[in-house]
């Protein structure tokens, strides 16, 4: 039997939808023929994906200004929750290019990239049997009016190949495309710089290798994770770990950079906190910056960081997915793309300004312009608000019948749980840091991107953001199990959050091992 509010919801919405259509295209078809005056600005480009709340299925995208441009064109209808990515950006006077990957038919990943959202395929090389290799293009760089692209074809090459202009092209020298790790790249005039795929510390340049000064030696893995190139001077971000040995049986983690081949630590960790890691780095005259994450070394928070000539930054905390994964600077201001606490967000100068429905980041640039977004952007938009009635409707019928099942508890705030086996040891305190299995899942078996859970420890000052968890955490006992059925006004509330969809209940089903003395 249809249930006639719902009904009605859908057709108000409907109409909402067309109405505000038709209000667009009027108020486009008014202002297009008068020009606004430009102002000048900074806009910030940020690629990666966008999270369609009504197919629950991403798409490449990128960001301006921290608004949405989806790149839908060269995709066809799929079953695939993940149709597309965008990885890399790059601006060439008005025209804007984003390279990545789309999904066929099959599902293959195949390599793309998308001009002023024009779709444009690649040609990538065949296997010896005819059949195209699962691809994506990594990177995008122009230099001095020349187009270069980075494919990458995993365990599938001999020797290694990048495009130039849209030709293949190759090392003066043969290099195997297994010491190539083409994620990490930059182009200086017409000097080609890749990161070295293994675990050692180098990158090569034009097909040369170079090997970069490692002050602690043999470390037990070491990683390149971004090039700069400024002038004459070669910038190169980083990190390394070091396992337990010796009398101290201490792990210990850098975050480092090396310029011209020598080594700046930028901040060492050690012990159960160690983590510390580098995703980009960016000079500015005579100003280093370098993005990543960092933990808090009382707390184990992970922390969204960078480093500006070495004097850390400190962004956002949270219990996990809280990163800085790109940086760029124009003049005196710095922006940093990354996650706080699993959303998508920028910071300008420190403030925080949130990526809606962004489910993925993947690279940022910043150039001047006059701030406007291209109209497509609005529309994509626009279908996701007409949706948001039915979501808060189908959320409100589903607390109801939890509401029902034998032995929930609501609570004043109106967080639901049950006690699936009591707990025989202490409770917990609001300050306690406690050892559990917290398994994730949805209303409807929904699956939404890496939201699954597992064992960790969490605290109730690890979920600021989340005034269900804070609630239900005080309620735990050790040894015993529980679900939480957690309302969306004590979760991500009416407008979501990065790919958290508005009105998105959560269950978490929590084994409680032990509270940590």
């Amino acid at each position: 039997m249809k249930n006639p509010i719902l009904h009605a919801l859908r057709c108000c919405a409907l109409f909402s939808f067309l109405f505000s259509f038709v209000s667009y295209a009027q108020n486009n078809k008014t202002t297009s023929s008068k020009s606004s005056p430009s102002i000048s600005q900074t806009d910030a480009y940020i690629a990666g994906s966008w999270y369609d709340r009504k197919t629950g299925q991403t798409f490449a995208a990128y960001y301006k200004n921290g608004k949405p441009v989806v790149l839908k064109q060269g995709q066809g209808p799929t079953q695939f929750s993940t149709v597309s990515l965008g990885r890399s950006i790059v601006l060439n006077d008005n025209d804007i290019y984003v390279a990545g990957n789309i999904l066929d038919a099959e599902g293959h990943s195949l390599a793309a990239y998308w001009k002023n959202e024009q779709f444009q395929p690649i040609p990538i090389k065949i296997d010896q049997y005819g059949n195209k290799q699962t691809s994506f293009v990594s990177g995008i760089e122009i230099s001095n009016g020349n187009i270069f692209m980075f494919p990458c074809q995993p365990g599938t090459l001999d020797e290694y190949y990048f495009f130039k202009n849209g030709q293949e092209t190759n090392f003066p020298n043969e290099v195997p495309a297994s010491v190539i790790n083409d994620r990490v790249h930059f182009v200086s005039g017409n000097d080609v710089y890749v990161a070295n795929s293994t675990d050692e510390a180098a990158y090569w340049k034009n097909g040369t290798k170079v090997t970069l000064d490692n002050t602690l030696h043999h470390p037990n893995s070491v990683q390149v994770s971004s090039i700069f190139v400024s002038g004459s001077d070669v910038y190169v971000s980083g990190f390394k770990s070091y396992a337990s040995k010796g009398a101290d049986n201490t792990n210990k983690q850098m975050a480092l950079y090396w310029k011209n081949g020598q080594e700046v630590i930028l901040s060492t960790g050690t012990g159960r906190y160690a983590t510390r890691s580098t995703r980009s780095i960016f000079v500015s005259g005579n100003d280093v910056y370098v993005a990543g994450m960092s933990t808090d070394p009382n707390t184990g928070e992970s922390m969204a960081v960078y480093w500006k000539n070495g004097q850390e930054v400190v962004l956002a905390k949270g219990p996990t997915f809280t990163q800085a994964l790109a940086i760029a600077v124009s003049g005196s201001d710095v922006y940093v793309a990354g996650e706080n606490s699993n959303r998508k967000v920028y910071w300008k100068n420190g403030q925080e300004i949130n990526l809606t429905d962004c489910a993925e980041i993947s690279s940022m640039v910043v150039s001047k312009g006059n701030g406007n977004v291209p109209n497509s952007t609005l529309n994509n938009v626009s279908m996701n608000s007409t949706s948001d009635l039915i979501l808060k409707e189908e959320a409100d019928q589903y607390l109801a019948e939890m509401r029902k099942v034998p032995g929930m508890i609501e609570t004043k705030s109106g967080l639901l749980y049950q006690v699936l086996k009591e707990g025989t040891g202490r409770k917990v305190s609001a300050t306690d840091r406690v050892d559990v299995n917290n398994l994730i899942s949805f209303p409807g078996g929904k699956k939404i991107n890496h939201y699954v859970g597992g064992r960790h420890y969490i605290s109730v000052e690890n979920y600021n953001r989340q005034k269900g968890m804070q609630e239900a955490i005080p309620l735990l006992r050790e040894g015993g199990k529980y679900r939480f059925i957690i309302p969306y006004n004590l979760a991500d509330g009416k407008t979501g959050s990065g790919d958290i969809p508005p009105y998105q209940v959560w269950i978490r089903d929590v084994e409680v091992y032990e509270i940590e003395k």
